[in-house]
């Protein structure tokens, strides 16, 4: 064989022994110091084993863009956002100290909870016992109430106080509130107190929307007028049966059906003639629509069965706020700085006058449908009042779209028409006819050119002259 020596051993494999050296043409790179995390770069590097010795990347200089300024705001500008919430995490749930009560992922659900009030365990506490819902949020007390520990955890963490610095950090916030009785009553008793105002405010403004629509419709001469036409046309065209008797109403539930009746082309629909009727001889109500479309949309997205539960269901969770106080006016060692009492029984009172004001809407609310069911001899048992407005709506939305129907045939009829009405030279070319007509599109002749064209077309009023033969001369 050759005088050569062995050949060279292969590569070592990636991740055994030393890393693979570079290609001999290849500087080493070195690592920036930079302490701040800062986002990263989402490329696709090279392998260097691909980059061939007359490539680029081989004469980089890197140090000729070292700049200390350049290197300051990129750490400014894209420093590495951390999520506000989980920093907490990591230092609130403390894995040097030992869980009593609560398990692991109970502890870091709370730890969360309990650092976005950013309160320290003592002022918790004290919130609990003021019973203000201005730092009692909604939100928070769902979540407290929703998760709360059990009665029998809640005690063995009240025995703790003298340790509590040496808890978990949401094991501490449950000791310092353990101690208050029936914890997850108040909770319940709290949350419905910081949900009541917007509770009262909604239940109160349906009642009265719903209401003032109901005597709107049966006040309104439009709704009127328009259910008038509709009974002259209907019983006019149903007059064409020989038994037919005229009928002296209809069900409003029909309103949307009358686009469903379609006319022989079974393009039109009878409410198309009926818009058409109204724009030749009933103008006023071209606008029935813009009156009545908005307000059923809005009545007929108001639950009436369960609008007209809240008075009852307020006046359940008051009975059980009513209990809480009770059971707190006769708690034998009442815990100092607690205001349970003083705040449930002032916010009951004043619940007690709204409940009152609430009912009587619901009755105001109840005969005000009973009138305009009157009114419109319908049965409120069995066309609710959520039925009426929905077929209103309905029909207000077919009405519109008919009429713009409506408008755009009579705009495409007009430029037909207007296409059909050719100039006369047109038609008689298409007849054969000869064109006398003049040319619309032509540029006025002025007088002298007028009369050239005149004489050439021996049309005008010049005479035509004969030629003479010319005398010689002799």
């Amino acid at each position: 064989m050759g005088s050569g020596g062995p050949p060279p051993p292969p590569p070592m494999m990636p991740g055994f022994g030393a890393p693979p050296q570079l290609p001999q043409y290849l500087r080493k790179k070195q690592k920036y110091a930079v302490i701040e995390p800062v986002k990263k770069v989402q490329w696709s590097k090279i392998n260097p084993h691909a980059i061939k010795k007359d490539s680029m990347w081989v004469h980089v200089d890197e140090e000729k863009y070292v700049n200390d300024e350049l290197f300051s705001d990129i750490r400014k500008n894209f420093a590495s956002k951390i999520a506000p919430s989980r920093q907490p995490i990591y230092d609130l749930v403390d894995k040097s100290k030992e869980l009593r009560v609560l398990d692991a992922k109970a502890a870091q659900n709370f730890a969360i909870m309990f650092s976005q009030s950013k309160v320290p365990p003592s002022v918790f506490r004290e919130w609990m016992l003021s019973c203000d819902n201005e730092y009692l949020k909604d939100d928070f007390l769902k979540q407290l109430e929703k998760y709360l520990p059990t009665a029998e955890e809640l005690k063995t963490l009240s025995e703790f106080k003298s340790e509590i610095n040496d808890l978990q950090y949401s094991e501490q916030y449950f000791c310092a509130i353990g101690d208050i009785k029936r914890l997850k009553q108040r909770l319940k008793t709290l949350l419905f107190k910081a949900n009541y105002k917007e509770t009262v405010e909604e239940t109160d403004k349906a009642f009265v929307e719903v209401r003032s629509a109901c005597d709107h419709v049966r006040h309104s001469m439009k709704f009127k007028k328009m259910l008038e036409l509709i009974l002259t046309i209907g019983n006019y065209m149903n007059s064409s049966a020989k038994s037919y008797e005229p009928v002296h109403g209809f069900d409003i539930s029909f309103l949307p059906k009358l686009h469903s009746t379609k006319a022989n082309d079974g393009r039109r629909s009878l409410l198309h003639f009926i818009v058409q009727a109204i724009e030749n001889k009933h103008r006023d109500l071209l606008s029935f629509s813009d009156e009545f479309n908005s307000l059923a949309d809005g009545i007929s997205k108001i639950n009436i069965l369960e609008l007209q539960k809240q008075p009852k269901e307020i006046n359940k969770e008051l009975k059980n706020a009513r209990e809480e106080l009770d059971f707190a006016k006769n708690i034998e060692e009442p815990i100092d700085g607690d205001k349970f009492v003083p705040s449930i029984e002032d916010f009951i009172i004043r619940a007690d006058n709204d409940v009152a004001r609430l009912e009587q809407l619901d009755g105001e609310m109840t005969q005000s449908y009973q009138n305009l069911c009157d009114f419109l001899a319908i049965d409120p048992k069995n066309y609710t009042l959520n039925e009426f407005f929905t077929d209103l709506k309905s029909f207000c939305s077919l009405f519109s779209t008919c009429l713009q129907e409506v408008r755009a045939w009579r705009e495409q009829a007009a430029k037909a028409a207007k296409i059909s009405n050719t100039p006369l030279s047109v038609e008689k070319k298409t007849h054969g006819t000869p064109d006398d007509s003049p040319v619309t599109n032509r540029r006025p002749l002025s007088r002298i050119e007028d009369l050239l064209d005149k004489r050439k077309t021996n049309r005008g009023l010049t005479p035509t002259l004969t030629p003479t033969k010319q005398r010689s001369q002799s």
